[in-house]
């Protein structure tokens, strides 16, 4: 997509001098060598900040699929909880305790540093996502321009799903955690024992969500609405 943005002006082969995004110079950038240098400044600039994004976007999911992952992985301990002994049992679930704790705290951490940058990549992309649509709407020729702002509008859709599906999948495993504890053979144990196993039901009843400055939170719900509000710009 990246390559095709910055090779569409030289892909319509237009006698304009046109650059691959449109910005004032306080130069003639028409005339030569002006227009290849400004041209290629563009492009690197434009590559640099495509990366920077994408990294943006890696990072963010790596963390949150990382969440998802500790949850599962202390789904499957509690699960597991066996131990005849019922101090055996009992240290076993108090490590588990604690995983919980470290998930929060984590998830509570990321969601701090990057809830802004999420905010700021939501609004972004659906506004260039409105306005590529727009254009499309207006655009009857069937182009190279055309094709490209399909591909972007694919893009900035897949881009936000990312960030949505992973924040649903969060939530969505940290639901199971209650249900994992009534799996443990927690039947034959001390009050006691119950009775934490009871504290870390109430305390795992409220799923993690990650949210954008706790605006809205991630989720599949969220991007239905804002492919709804998008898409409805047409009509």
């Amino acid at each position: 997509m990246s390559i095709l943005w910055v090779l569409l002006p030289l892909m319509n082969k237009s006698k304009q001098f046109q650059l691959p995004l449109p910005f004032w110079y306080p130069y003639d950038k028409k005339a030569s060598p002006f227009y290849e240098i400004t041209y290629v400044h563009q492009i690197i600039s434009f590559f640099y900040t495509v990366i920077a994004v994408y990294n943006i976007d890696m990072l963010t999911s790596a963390l949150m699929v990382f969440i998802g992952a500790q949850c599962d992985i202390l789904c499957d301990d509690l699960r597991n909880l066996h131990g005849n002994r019922s101090n055996i049992f009992s240290e076993n679930l108090k490590k588990s305790i604690k995983h919980h704790q470290e998930i929060l705290i984590f998830a509570k951490s990321c969601n701090k540093y990057f809830s802004f940058i999420l905010l700021g990549q939501f609004l972004a992309s659906s506004v260039i996502l409105s306005f590529t649509l727009y254009l499309l709407a207006l655009d009857h020729n069937m182009d190279v321009r055309f094709f490209v702002h399909v591909v972007l509008v694919a893009f900035y859709m897949i881009q936000i799903f990312t960030y949505c599906w992973f924040g649903n999948e969060v939530e969505i495993k940290s639901n199971q955690i209650p249900h994992s504890i009534f799996e443990s053979d927690w039947t034959r144990h001390s009050l006691k024992i119950k009775k934490d196993m009871m504290m870390l039901i109430v305390k795992s009843q409220k799923p993690i969500k990650l949210s954008a400055l706790n605006l809205f939170y991630l989720s599949l719900d969220v991007y239905i609405k804002v492919k709804f509000i998008n898409w409805s710009n047409l009509h």
